[in-house]
């Protein structure tokens, strides 16, 4: 017998995301765009490349006590592989992972099935019930968990840390200057798609399952939805774009937010899509191209340095600035432990200094919209104290400019609010509203 393909796709794509330090599920979908797959393969492939990418750091720790030495890169990434299934995949049992991680190691590391099996049933010997007694700070840094412990309280931490650990939805926003709802709906059925409505937005985004790789669909072909999760979407919401207007987006890539502010604006007026990462701004031609907007104008400076001549010039900016990124873990299976406590002073005083550099261009009166895919004081509420108290700005009522769901926050009506996973079914994401002074 051979592995099933569900665990060979699993494992070539991890495979080549640690050799060459790139995503691995892009390699999974250069996989099933060879060949055929059924969905449940499809399924089971995702949740192995998204569960052993984030929770490697638990899965090697669980491991060591069994391990006598260093392991070739194969052999520790079969391991994962099984230790995932037994640790998080209740529908597996423990000897069909036990015996499908034998047949990788007799495909990729022939020498190791010995040690594979080995390892995996000492595991389950002396952990006959593995998947009892996971504790949900065991998956997250210590420094990060105390963080949170501080700023959000023990049960805020903990929901947010389960919700953090659970496989993200894909999310997209129907651009209904091609397309109704109902149309991109039925396509995504057609092929195949699990489709729910969203949670914020149930006009405008869908939330989708077993997709089998956007770039496949139909509705992502013909420019009938753009990637764009619900929380970025709000953002574009409290920033509120009008027809005509000129509106900068100070960090563009990959374009999400700048298209969305295209199709409200009636793709009139212009989106000036600014983004210091010349190859990242591509990211965002391809993605206006593609969806049919001609309103949009590409410029790649470094947001605290910005052309003299755009002073007092934009109507509405969004600075949706760079930041720890705490908020999308989820998403981003890289980020949980490399980054650090020590890193998030010197991303607030990026933050700032984009900031400095923004203001200037942005005309009396008009609107300020910061915003970050994170859950920290120090970047979101601190960086706007910093606004309101040292650079003049007036924070804004946001209840006219978001969705119903989200108006009863508390801290609407004083101009911010800080969506979490567990509480709002988004990523973790702040967002502020503020507005510039007049001229005397």
């Amino acid at each position: 017998m051979t592995a099933a393909p569900a665990r060979r796709w699993a494992y070539e794509a991890l495979y080549k995301s640690e050799t060459m330090g790139q995503d691995p599920r892009i390699f999974l979908e250069e996989l099933w765009e060879e060949g055929e797959a059924q969905a449940s393969d499809r399924a089971l492939a995702s949740a192995l490349v998204q569960g052993v990418w984030r929770e490697k750091k638990v899965l090697d720790a669980r491991l060591s006590p069994f391990l006598r030495g260093p392991l070739d890169l194969p052999v520790r990434i079969i391991l994962r592989m099984a230790l995932y299934q037994l640790l998080y995949l209740s529908r597996i049992p423990p000897r069909a992972a036990v015996h499908e991680a034998v047949e990788l190691a007799k495909a990729y590391a022939p020498r190791a099935q010995g040690l594979v099996n080995g390892v995996l049933r000492s595991f389950l010997r002396r952990h006959p019930s593995p998947r009892l007694n996971l504790p949900v700070e065991e998956a997250f840094p210590q420094w990060l968990v105390a963080k949170w412990h501080e700023e959000l309280g023990e049960g805020e931490t903990r929901a947010l840390l389960e919700a953090l650990r659970r496989l993200p939805e894909t999310v997209v926003r129907v651009n209904r200057r091609k397309a109704t709802l109902e149309e991109v709906r039925a396509s995504l059925l057609a092929q195949g798609v699990e489709v729910k409505e969203g949670k914020l937005f149930p006009k405008e985004a869908l939330r989708l399952q077993r997709t089998r790789g956007l770039r496949r669909l139909e509705a992502f072909q013909k420019g009938w939805i753009a990637v764009q999760e619900e929380s970025s979407m709000a953002a574009v919401a409290a920033l509120d774009p009008q027809p005509g207007e000129r509106v900068l987006d100070v960090a563009a890539a990959p374009g999400g937010k700048a298209t969305s502010m295209a199709e409200k604006m009636g793709d009139s007026g212009e989106v000036v899509a600014n983004d210091s990462d010349r190859e990242r701004l591509r990211l965002v031609e391809e993605n206006a191209e593609r969806l049919g907007l001609k309103n949009l104008t590409y410029t790649s400076y470094d947001g605290r340095h910005l052309p003299t001549e755009w002073a007092a010039s934009f109507d509405r900016v969004l600075a949706d600035l760079p930041c720890s990124g705490l908020g999308i873990l989820h998403r981003r299976g890289d980020l949980r432990w490399r980054k650090t406590r020590d890193q998030i002073p010197h991303l607030q005083r990026l933050q700032k200094e984009i900031l400095q550099g923004v203001l200037p261009v942005l005309r009396p009166g008009g609107v300020l919209v910061y915003s970050t895919c994170t859950v920290s004081r120090p970047e979101n509420q601190k960086v706007v104290e910093f606004l309101t108290e040292e650079m003049d700005l007036q924070l804004e009522d946001l209840r006219p400019y978001l969705p119903p769901a989200l108006r009863e926050e508390p801290s609407a009506p004083y101009g911010w609010v800080q969506l979490l996973p567990h509480r709002h079914g988004t990523d973790g994401f702040f967002i502020a509203r503020l507005r510039k002074g007049d001229l005397p």
